[in-house]
């Protein structure tokens, strides 16, 4: 079985308040205002950045944590800093998905770029929602949309890089990636933005539901892998880990979630 990152001290009603890829309105949403928004500056001799409309999606915050959560997700980060960008040179790809919905991958996600973006040197993440639509958070276009639009990625990537962490709804749908047009303009626009981010996070429904979630992996650096801690089997895990493997898929870390002690912790010390 692959590396496990950490057991996270998780609850069910986390997980209940999570779709296939989307935290829901349980959250408080943090979210710029308009005026926030400085105008950027027209490029010379090419498309004006203020042409690309920002769509990314209001940012969830879960403020319902503690301080045993915190430390697990840090040490989640920590393990991925070492292995998938040891040497800190950003332009790293991660993939975040799990065997069955409600295992907290949004959840994960969410966390995990504010502690990329403000424990380890401000790194600059981007989220790529795969979720359908980007789930019920979504009122804006999606990324596939705009790059069918052929929108330069270059401007579109200064129109979204403002901000630390940035989550954007991809739009993905079963028929979607299938299409090789839309497989390549986001091949492309992932390539490009490497070069623009430290951190490029997907948020993927769970994998053996996803027909396009393989081409993902292959594309990303390594995959980590959310479960229920209290569900999912061994068994299960080393098989997905074998049928990953066999598809050219690096299997980075397994986050075990929703941890549960039958006895008090402080009490296990003294058995």
């Amino acid at each position: 079985m692959g590396k496990i990152f950490e057991a996270l001290y998780g609850n069910q009603r986390d997980a209940a308040t999570e779709s296939d890829g989307a935290t829901e309105t349980e959250q408080s949403i943090a979210v710029r205002s308009e005026d926030e928004v400085v105008e950027p500056q027209h490029t010379p001799d090419s498309q004006p950045v203020s042409e690309v409309r920002n769509i990314a999606l209001l940012r969830s915050v879960n403020r319902k944590t503690n301080d045993k959560w915190k430390r697990d997700l840090k040490k989640v980060a920590s393990n991925l800093i070492v292995t998938v960008d040891n040497e800190q040179n950003g332009g790293k790809v991660v993939m975040f998905t799990g065997m069955e919905a409600k295992v907290g991958v949004s959840t994960v996600v969410e966390s995990i770029s504010d502690i990329l973006a403000s424990e380890y040197d401000r790194h600059r993440v981007l989220i790529l929602d795969f979720s359908p639509y980007g789930g019920p958070r979504n009122n804006n276009d999606t990324l596939l949309e705009v790059l069918d639009s052929e929108i330069d990625p270059v401007m579109f990537i200064a129109e979204h890089s403002k901000d630390e962490v940035t989550r954007i709804s991809v739009g993905a749908t079963k028929e979607s990636l299938v299409v090789q047009n839309a497989s390549n303009q986001l091949r492309d626009f992932v390539i490009e933005a490497r070069n623009h981010y430290d951190w490029i996070l997907f948020d993927v429904p769970p994998f053996n539901l996803t027909p396009f979630s393989d081409s993902l992996g292959r594309i990303a650096d390594g995959v980590a892998l959310v479960v229920n801690s209290g569900v999912t089997r061994v068994p299960a895990l080393n098989a997905i880990e074998e049928d990953m493997s066999q598809l050219g898929i690096n299997l980075v870390g397994i986050v075990l979630n929703f941890r549960k002690y039958p006895l008090p912790r402080r009490l296990l010390r003294f058995l």
